[in-house]
């Protein structure tokens, strides 16, 4: 069970800390000394902490200065519950108070060709399974990195509140991207939402 003595449901839990823009929020946020806990999965090399540990390593060479180390949820955002202990669930709803939703899969090819379903299972099913455990911890502020690309194929002048209008889609990702839009938009669980998007991230 995570062990950070802050303010009640001060933190901020942040999913995607491991990739390029997950891990610059991550770093702002600390930088900030806003406390934060990180959803994070270990793979067959590391373990979820020595992945925090990697990341962290990298922001301070960059950055040239220390970090607070986050709290690391070992979860995954794909499985239902997120794949936390109920204890790690129950340290959310009693720590956090905000999400960040950055993680993504950003696979251009077409869902049919990848054998989990990608990009669908991590930008849909990983948002529906993130909204379900925010909505039992009673979180209702979100911030959701979504991209300029839920446009889809038009041109012209495209309003901020025009997510999904039946437009057509150049691929699955811009798909995957408005349909998770779409739920965090309409869910009666949040009651503050930003969403933000990004272009292109070089």
């Amino acid at each position: 069970m995570p062990d950070h003595e802050s303010q009640p449901r001060s933190f901020v839990l942040l999913t995607g800390s491991t990739g390029l823009v997950g891990g610059l929020v991550l770093a702002r946020l600390l930088e900030c000394q806003i406390p934060v806990a990180v959803l994070v999965r270990g793979n067959r090399r590391q373990t979820a902490t020595e992945r925090i540990e990697a990341v962290m390593g990298r922001l301070e060479e960059r950055f040239g200065k220390l970090f607070v180390r986050p709290v690391v949820l070992n979860g995954d955002l794909c499985q239902p519950g997120l794949g936390l202990s109920e204890t790690d669930r129950r340290w959310i709803a009693e720590n956090c108070g905000s999400v960040i939703h950055s993680a993504a899969n950003l696979l251009f090819r077409p869902a049919s060709e990848h054998p989990d379903n990608e990009p669908y299972r991590t930008n849909v099913d990983g948002t529906r399974h993130l909204l379900a455990v925010a909505t039992a911890a009673r979180i209702n502020e979100w911030h959701y990195v979504s991209t300029a690309y839920v446009a889809g194929l038009r041109d012209g002048r495209i309003l901020e509140q025009e997510c999904n209008v039946g437009q057509q889609f150049g691929n699955d990702y811009e798909r995957s991207k408005v349909t998770a839009e779409d739920m965090v938009r309409t869910s009666p669980a949040i009651r503050s939402l930003t969403v933000y998007r990004p272009s292109i991230v070089i």
